[in-house]
């Protein structure tokens, strides 16, 4: 799914771009306690980020994003790489019900009963969400999460930070000079 793809990209900007807005508007809102030419050099100051402050806010970002979509990327994957037989059958029979086996020893057939549903998972992906939530609790949900966390986090707040630098510096760039 295509929308699976973009979710987590989506709140993280959102969430990066919240944080540097609510920081520059607090920078902007200081910026009326100072005179006409300090205020300048301070509304100049207070229009970008600095490298550390994007490098903390896609630390925030990412970790936030990560953390929300995680199970639901978990599951996904869980379905995807499920054999069809660990799959519960559509009639959704109760754990109680028995199947049977035929398992032969020494020459003879004998038949064993046992649960229907050992080892089965749904296979829709709110109700695997709630399964392995039933199962394990948030720790079968966010199983692996700190790998990934640890894979993505700092990757993403280094691009943060060099996306912030590199808008910075291509709008100093193309910034028209009106004072002429």
């Amino acid at each position: 799914h295509e929308r699976d793809l973009c979710t987590n990209p989506a709140i993280q900007y959102t969430m990066y771009d919240t944080l540097k807005n609510v920081l520059l508007q607090h920078r902007w809102s200081e910026a009326g306690k100072f005179t006409d030419e300090e205020t300048h050099q301070h509304q100049y100051q207070s229009s970008k980020l600095s490298m550390w402050e994007a490098f903390v806010f896609g630390l925030i970002s990412k970790f936030f994003a990560t953390v929300t979509t995680y199970p639901l990327i978990r599951a996904k994957v869980l379905l995807m790489v499920s054999p069809p037989d660990t799959f519960e059958d559509d009639t959704h029979e109760s754990s109680t019900n028995k199947r049977n086996t035929d398992k032969v020893q020494n020459g003879r057939k004998q038949t064993q009963q046992i649960p229907a549903q050992v080892g089965k998972h749904p296979r829709s992906l709110p109700l695997l969400l709630l399964y392995i939530f039933r199962k394990d609790g948030f720790r079968g949900i966010y199983q692996g999460c700190s790998l990934q966390l640890f894979h993505t986090i700092l990757k993403s707040a280094l691009l943060m930070m060099v996306r912030e630098k590199i808008t910075f510096m291509s709008r100093q760039f193309f910034e028209v000079d009106d004072s002429s």
